[in-house]
């Protein structure tokens, strides 16, 4: 990450480097953002088609996604653009959240009264094998219908 809208990041945030003394770990600043942010801009009620899992850090996909908002949320405060914010709303958080709580999205099995995964009916399959086939791993694997 070498610029976001017009500031140089890869200097500005450094979860290693503090003013105060030791760094505190990511996950504890993400955390906090989230319960933050969430207080401030999110609400719910019963009659609402979002989903959220109050375990939302068992989601890789979500820890993934908002980890990538929560990074360019702090990019904010390095920024000489007075649209950032703005940005940041229209260009980070408005396209995840479609998405973080669509009925098909990370938390579709989960639900704020019952828990994660509380109609867990699919199971998780990875979208390619994790490992490729022996004849890839020696570069003698093909494409099908293309050798």
């Amino acid at each position: 990450m070498s610029d976001v809208n017009g500031a140089d990041v890869d200097d500005a945030i450094d979860p290693d480097e503090t003013d105060d003394g030791p760094a505190v770990p990511w996950q504890v600043q993400l955390v906090q953002w989230v319960q933050l942010h969430f207080a401030e801009v999110e609400f719910f009620t019963d009659s609402t088609k979002i989903r959220w899992c109050p375990t939302w850090w068992e989601h890789p996909e979500a820890v993934a996604r908002l980890k990538a908002l929560w990074l360019a949320y702090q990019a904010i405060d390095y920024s000489e653009d007075f649209g950032a914010v703005s940005d940041w709303w229209l260009h980070h958080w408005d396209p995840h959240r479609a998405i973080l709580f669509h009925d098909k999205g990370p938390f579709r099995n989960c639900d704020t009264e019952h828990g994660h995964l509380s109609s867990a009916s699919d199971k998780r399959v990875l979208p390619m094998p994790a490992t490729p086939p022996e004849e890839w791993q020696h570069g003698q694997g093909t494409l099908r219908g293309l050798e």
